[in-house]
């Protein structure tokens, strides 16, 4: 038996008795394996070579007392299913949606704000997922809901504001930004700050860029408007200067503004002096 999915840390998987990078090694080890006394062997191989896949496909019968698993790549998983399309396959979710999933198994239920805290406080495979989930269990066995305050007692709760949090309220115009800002300069500064939204800014545009063109993306790329992207991008990359201040660009930019725009209407009202003063 096989199955054959994409590399992802949420995908359910077995133990696995031997790990492999190479099918010339898999067919070497099962010269040599027999059948277990109890249970299965359990294999996974990463393969990123389209051939050496469908041809252990092609053959896989030959190794039916062998659960093999092969790990690869998205794109070569749609290659693969397009000439294979009634392989076995694993499919993969975004790692919320299986840690929601896992909720309602153990019927947890949390106040407003505390599952996306657990879910950034634990690992992010299904194994780390599930073990988190079970202590809470067990440890608040009769909790109503669940509250950060019983989270802190099981797991070391993150409450810092990240710079890419930020951008992504500002990109979304959501309430409560200003003050989501002030908490992230607060620890990580202005300059931290300010060059990890560009970075991430600019990430967003290439990835929005091909969710455009291709469909593929996230649900967050696909929810946030290009517009607004587009605008961001030219207040902290294209447009500032060599201005530094995160919160006038960012004021700026919810007026649709950037620096250079600013800069260029005070010159019109400024002398040269002034003008590059402002610079």
């Amino acid at each position: 038996m096989y199955y054959v999915y994409k590399k992802a840390k949420s995908v359910a998987l077995p133990r696995f008795d031997y790990n492999l990078k190479k099918f010339e090694d898999f067919y070497e080890l099962a010269k040599v394996l027999t059948r277990k006394i109890t249970g299965i062997y359990c294999i996974r191989i990463k393969s990123d070579s389209y051939k050496d896949i469908i041809k252990f496909i092609n053959n896989s019968e030959n190794y039916r007392h062998l659960l093999v698993y092969i790990e690869m790549s998205d794109t070569l998983l749609k290659y693969v299913l397009l000439q294979k399309p009634g392989a076995n396959v694993i499919d993969s979710k975004a790692n919320f949606d299986v840690f929601k999933e896992l909720v309602s198994k153990y019927n947890i239920l949390f106040d407003k704000y505390s599952m996306s805290k657990m879910y950034w406080a634990i690992g992010h495979s299904y194994e780390e997922m599930d073990e988190a989930l079970m202590l809470l269990k067990q440890q608040c066995p009769d909790r109503k809901e669940v509250t950060e305050s019983d989270l802190t007692k099981l797991f070391v709760i993150d409450t810092l504001v990240y710079p890419r949090s930020v951008l992504i309220q500002y990109i979304r115009l959501d309430r409560g930004r200003k003050r989501a800002l002030e908490k992230c300069l607060s620890y990580f500064g202005n300059d931290i700050a300010l060059f990890s939204m560009r970075k991430t800014a600019l990430s967003f545009l290439e990835e929005k860029t091909k969710y455009l063109k291709s469909g593929e993306g996230s649900g967050l790329i696909k929810s946030l408007p290009m517009k607004n992207i587009v605008r961001m991008c030219n207040s902290l990359a294209f447009g500032r200067s060599n201005f530094m201040d995160i919160t006038t660009i960012l004021n700026l930019y919810e007026r649709g503004e950037t620096i250079n725009d600013y800069l260029q209407n005070e010159s019109t009202t400024s002398s040269s002096e002034e003008y590059y003063g402002l610079r």
